[in-house]
C-alpha cells in the first residue's frame, strides 16, 4: 500500500506534458526552412462529372518565395515572391500585384505563411484551428476578411512534423481542391 502511495505522489508531482500548440508548429516549420515536394491535385467542380487532376512539383524557399510547377497535363510554372505573383505557360507570361487583389491572396498566403512558419501572417488573415500533436497535425484556416470569404470557405493544411502533407481548399460554393503532397527528402 505504501509503494503504491508514493506511485500516485510521484505522478502528481511529475510535471505535465505540455499540449502541441501553434508555436510548436510554426517553430519547427520555420526551423526546417526550404522544401520541396511532389504533387497532385484534384479539383471536385460541381459544373463536372469527374475531378480535374494535375501533378507536379512545389518549392518553397525560406526567403519567402513559392513555386509551383505543374507538369501534367500541361506544363505551367507559378511562382510567389514579395506579393507578386507570375504565371509562365509556354511562352506567355503573366505578373500579377496580388495587392490589387486582396479576394486572392489569401490563398497564396496560407500555404506561403504555413510553410513559412508565420504564424503572424496567419493569425492575421485567418482564424487558425490547430488539432493533432507533432507527428500528425491539422490546421483548419477560416478567412478573416469578407472579401476572402467570397472565394474560400475553408482550408485545411495537414502534415507530419515539419512537412505538410495536404491542403483541401474549400470554396463556398462546395466546389473543392485536393492537393496531395510527397515531401522530398533534405
Amino acid at each position: 500500500m505504501r509503494c503504491t502511495a508514493l506511485l500516485v505522489l510521484a505522478l502528481l508531482a511529475a510535471p505535465a506534458a505540455r499540449a502541441f500548440d501553434l508555436a510548436d508548429l510554426m517553430m519547427r516549420l520555420a526551423a526546417r526552412g526550404d522544401a520541396a515536394a511532389s504533387f497532385t491535385e484534384e479539383q471536385h467542380l460541381a459544373t463536372l462529372d469527374r475531378p480535374l487532376r494535375s501533378s507536379g512539383e512545389l518549392r518553397y524557399r525560406a526567403s519567402g518565395e513559392l513555386e509551383k510547377r505543374t507538369l501534367a497535363p500541361r506544363a505551367e510554372t507559378l511562382r510567389y515572391a514579395d506579393g507578386i505573383a507570375w504565371s509562365e505557360r509556354g511562352a506567355r507570361t503573366r505578373r500579377l500585384d496580388l495587392s490589387r487583389y486582396p479576394q486572392v491572396l489569401p490563398l497564396v498566403e496560407s500555404i506561403r505563411a504555413t510553410l513559412a512558419g508565420d504564424a503572424q501572417a496567419l493569425t492575421q488573415r485567418f482564424e487558425v484551428d490547430l488539432d493533432g500533436h507533432a507527428s500528425a497535425w491539422r490546421l483548419q484556416l477560416r478567412p478573416r476578411e469578407a472579401q476572402a470569404r467570397a472565394l474560400i470557405r475553408v482550408i485545411d493544411i495537414e502534415g507530419r512534423d515539419a512537412d505538410v502533407t495536404r491542403l483541401v481548399l474549400e470554396r463556398p460554393n462546395g466546389d473543392r481542391t485536393v492537393t496531395t503532397l510527397m515531401p522530398h527528402a533534405p
